[in-house]
């Protein structure tokens, strides 16, 4: 038996995905891909090309 795990990316209209290793937890594959993780939201996540314009609302908010 085969067990597939991916992530999509929770950007806006962003198709991209990934897949995680079964040899490494799901935290350790994003860190190394260049994934990033909502820092109030432990449930999305962003691929490196969507992270850069999250990381700007969510800098703008918390400066609000």
């Amino acid at each position: 038996m085969t067990i597939k795990i991916s992530i999509e990316c929770d950007g806006l209209d962003c198709f991209n995905s990934m897949d995680i290793d079964e040899c490494d937890t799901p935290e350790v594959s994003i860190r190394f891909s260049k994934w990033e993780q909502d820092p109030s939201e432990d449930s999305f996540h962003y691929c490196p090309n969507c992270w850069p314009k999250v990381k700007r609302e969510i800098d703008k908010r918390d400066s609000d």
